[in-house]
């Protein structure tokens, strides 16, 4: 059965007798018609029914598949339509006219990510109306005005209502605001739609609302898929006047959830959780100031894997300019939160958004605040930085076991970590590194110290000794070439797994005459154990060496008060030597028995002259376990020992006296021939300057 339906328009003639006629429009309905395959009642099933018949050919029927494009495709053939006449669908916006606030679809226009600023220039229109255009909407919702009848509280947020959240809060139709469907009649307030509902978790503006009755599905969502609103934006009345009131002061903090739009993650509390590969966060209007003055970013997270990376981007969406990323190394926990300092290209300026993407992996980190910087907090020379301050790494964890303060753990071979904008101050300010470092396992790996990350110079070595435990902390050494200035600074891992734990370091200018250094403020060693206070297992042929000591001027130093003990009587000996083990000797020791390892004892030891800035090596040889030490100092003090002891009546009973020529004799031997005789001429004057005395004293 075919229904047909001619509509015509007729018309008298004018200049002669009866009328003319035109066909205004033809409805053909099929009814009740047989199709192939059992599709009966389908216009498209019944042609291919007439070509299986031998009533239509397969050319008519091609003829027919270019007029009628089957069952539900409409869509796609207005589409291809527009296509090939090279039309585009969508909405063009008139920036003269209207001002882009947020929108999908929308590629080319930036959005304002600032709620506080898009309430501002709201309340400042003569009239505040927002305009939303939807291309994918139905006619009825193709185009809608919200206009504003109530001041928005403070706590309103208008943009998230419409975009994701649309709330009856201080958000009612006909109380708070209106809609329409045209302009004028919003701004004459005339002719509003009567229903809308709200409430629908992630669902934004209008849910459900019409003009005369609800209409489903033409609602937007920035966070959830489902509306047909999939190709919108949000307007509002262009003003060229308007300057906003808003300040933006340098340097914000943001906590986790003071984002402007995300995708992917929850929270708890201020903190951002669950944040996994291509979740993102996007924050508002950060104001980095005139070029150069941001240096970077203070992140405070929480990691309880490994893996994964954060790229950070300006701009709103995942493709905006990338400025830095972080590869964050595993915390003690979920909730033990870390600062690193993230460092940035350094030609940002101005008010920016902010895009952090989670990459690699789920569970990339949680997110509790982050801090645009200047890194003021770096000026200072020779600061203390703590071990989990870090801005680069990889392989290693940061965690609290070992100390309250935490410590970087878990270091093997190649693992790296770094360290942004350190103070070496000027030329000759900086000369070594003073590490707190713990270890526990075997003699064995040691730390390369780089500058201006893994890939850069090559500054010094650390080779950090048993301490007796990881939690059993104390200062290393590592002498460096002279640097100045600012820079960044890498800690790499060689030669074996768990090199050492590090709690903190500090840069440092170690040249003072006579320090007093503790025995393990050590620079680099072979074969010695330490604990808290102690050098110890000191056997034949080990070493270790002490760096960047000042002897002065040639004759400023004299001798070294060494802080040792001994428990056995072996007869081993201490050498000193300048500049490492197979170094120039300037003194040698025999350290007797003390009464015990825990039985410490001051003696001096003479020195030969050296000037200047050296490393200090002490060798044992001759014995294994030759003595452990707690500290030395260096000296000016002049001393030297007589070879002939006083006595009274000995086994010839005649006394032994400590003559004048048996003073000077040991005198001669051990001080003027050391010290003084490529400078002085008469020993006898020079014994009488240090003695005073002479022949006939």
């Amino acid at each position: 059965q075919t229904n047909l339906e001619e509509h015509y328009t007729f018309k008298k003639n004018t200049n002669a007798p009866g009328f003319s006629s035109t066909i205004d429009n033809v409805k053909l309905q099929y009814q009740a018609c047989q199709g192939a395959n059992n599709k009966n009642n389908d216009l498209e099933a019944f042609v291919e029914q007439l070509v299986n018949d031998g009533k239509l050919s397969t050319t008519e029927q091609d003829i027919f598949k270019t007029r009628v494009v089957g069952n539900n495709n409409c869509p796609i053939a207005i589409e291809n339509l527009y296509d090939a006449k090279g039309f585009e669908s969508g909405h063009n916006i008139d920036d003269t006219k209207w001002r882009f606030v947020s929108g999908e679809e929308f590629d080319d226009w930036y959005p304002i990510m600032n709620h506080l600023l898009v309430k501002e220039m709201v309340e400042a229109l003569e009239v505040p109306i927002v305009r939303r255009v939807c291309p994918s909407c139905v006619d009825s919702h193709k185009d809608i005005y919200y206009r504003r009848l109530t001041t928005m509280p403070a706590s309103f947020n208008l943009l998230d209502t419409l975009k994701n959240n649309w709330v009856d809060t201080d958000n009612l139709l006909n109380v708070d605001f209106s809609l329409h469907s045209t302009y004028l009649d919003a701004f004459l307030g005339i002719n509003g739609w009567t229903f809308c509902n709200y409430n629908d978790s992630n669902i934004g503006f209008p849910r459900d609302c019409g003009p005369d009755g609800r209409v489903n599905n033409q609602w937007n969502s920035y966070t959830r898929g489902g509306g047909n609103a999939y190709f919108h934006a949000f307007l509002l009345p262009a003003d060229s006047d308007f300057e906003t009131e808003l300040e933006f002061p340098t340097f914000p903090m943001f906590l986790g959830t003071d984002y402007a739009s995300q995708q992917g993650t929850r929270s708890s509390g201020s903190a951002i959780t669950h944040f996994g590969n291509n979740d993102y966060l996007t924050y508002a209007s950060a104001n980095f100031g005139p070029s150069g003055t941001t240096k970077g970013l203070l992140f405070n997270y929480a990691k309880g894997n490994g893996g994964g990376r954060v790229e950070i981007r300006l701009g709103a969406g995942t493709s905006g300019r990338l400025i830095a990323e972080l590869h964050p190394a595993q915390t003690a926990g979920w909730s033990s939160y870390i600062t690193a300092y993230v460092d940035i290209e350094d030609d940002v300026e101005g008010l920016q958004d902010i895009t952090i993407v989670a990459k690699d992996q789920g569970g990339v980190l949680n997110l509790a605040w982050f801090e645009l910087s200047d890194f003021s907090d770096r000026d200072e020379l020779h600061l203390r930085v703590l071990a989990t301050e870090y801005s680069d790494q990889s392989g290693g964890r940061f965690e609290t076991v070992h100390s309250s303060l935490g410590n970087l753990g878990y270091f093997d071979n190649n693992d790296y970590v770094t360290y942004t904008h350190l103070n070496f101050g000027p030329a000759g300010t900086t000369n070594n590194i003073d590490i707190s470092f713990a270890k526990s396992n075997g003699v064995g790996g040691f730390v390369e110290v780089l500058l201006n990350g893994v890939n850069g110079i090559k500054i010094g070595e650390f080779h950090p000794p048993n301490t007796g435990g990881w939690n059993q902390f104390q200062i290393g050494n590592v002498p460096i070439d002279s640097i100045d200035g600012v820079h960044d600074l890498t800690f790499v891992a060689k030669d074996q797994n768990g090199v050492f734990n590090m709690e903190s370091f500090q840069l440092s200018y170690r040249s003072d005459l006579f320090p007093r250094v503790l025995a393990t403020e050590l620079f680099t060693h072979s074969g010695v154990k330490t604990d808290l206070f102690a050098i110890k297992n000191f056997d034949n042929g080990d070493f270790v060496t002490y760096s960047n000591l000042n002897f002065g001027p040639s004759g400023t130093t004299k001798s070294m008060s060494l802080e040792y003990s001994k428990r056995n009587s072996n007869n081993g000996k201490l050498e000193l030597r300048l500049d490492g083990p197979e170094g120039p000797l300037i003194a040698d020791f025999i350290p007797r028995n003390t009464g015990g390892w825990g039985d410490y004892v001051t003696i001096d030891i003479p020195l030969n002259l050296v000037d200047g800035i050296h490393d200090l090596t002490f060798v044992a040889t001759e014995a294994g376990s030759v003595m452990n030490w707690k500290s030395f100092e260096l000296s000016d003090k002049l001393f030297f020992k007589l070879d002939t002891d006083y006595k009274v009546n000995d086994e010839n009973g005649n006394d032994v006296q400590c003559t004048y020529s048996v003073v000077k004799d040991a005198y001669m031997e051990q001080v003027f021939n050391r010290y003084y005789s490529a400078t002085f001429s008469s020993a006898e004057e020079k014994f009488y300057d240090d003695l005073g005395v002479n022949d006939e004293a």
